[in-house]
């Protein structure tokens, strides 16, 4: 059960972290689309920065999936 707990624990850890970065991610997107022109390098920057978003997106609904199959399963044990 330890074992569970600290899966569960680790989860809503890297939640928190995912969700941070998403953040500072998002508001550097909001900064480079605020400009009116952006230079090549802008560009290049602002395409990696829509591509972790992406990213980081895709994995945070994947463990939020874990931490609900985890948090279902620690229930079902404890009903046991």
């Amino acid at each position: 059960m330890d074992i569970l707990k600290r899966a569960y624990e680790l989860l809503i850890f890297m939640n928190i972290k995912y969700l941070k970065e998403l953040e500072e991610l998002k508001a550097k997107e909001a900064i480079l689309t605020s400009k009116k022109e952006l230079t090549p390098i802008e560009e290049v920057e602002l395409i990696g920065t829509r591509a972790l978003i992406d990213f980081l997106s895709k994995q945070l609904n994947t463990k939020v999936l874990d931490t609900l199959e985890l948090h279902v399963m620690n229930t079902e044990k404890a009903c046991i």
